[in-house]
């Protein structure tokens, strides 16, 4: 798993971001780069709202801290290595869009236990 760091006012929140299986394609550029950023996208974006709507982070820092987010996301995993994309990536976007943000009511400790839907295991594969 991979986490990404999102800063909140003198705090770190660790935020998880999704598993990738890795692959040993070469070809780094095409549409898979563009699939993993907009997924580090979705993921950080549903992720700053729920922490918003549980009370974990203030709406003045919500798009700082997703900037954050996804920047760390997209070098984390990382993004300009991704060579292609699998058969659930639709599902996988369409689950993380729906994620229910009880999940993020936990103690910030504990942010990085918040994983993605299952159907996002290995969505993107990253050549090493």
């Amino acid at each position: 798993m991979r986490l990404g760091r999102v800063v909140r006012t003198g705090s770190w929140l660790w935020v998880a971001l999704f598993v990738c299986a890795c692959s040993g394609g070469d070809d780094a550029a095409g549409p898979a780069v563009g699939k993993c950023e907009e997924l580090a996208s979705t993921w950080c974006s549903g992720a700053m709202d729920c922490l918003v709507s549980v009370g974990t982070l203030t709406s003045a820092n919500r798009d700082a801290n997703y900037s954050t987010c996804r920047n760390a996301a997209i070098a984390a995993v990382p993004c300009k290595k991704a060579v292609s994309v699998g058969a659930g990536y639709t599902q996988c976007i369409k689950d993380t869009q729906e994620m229910d943000c009880a999940r993020w009511s936990v103690p910030v400790d504990q942010l990085s236990t918040v994983k993605l839907p299952a159907t996002c295991d290995g969505v993107i594969l990253i050549s090493p």
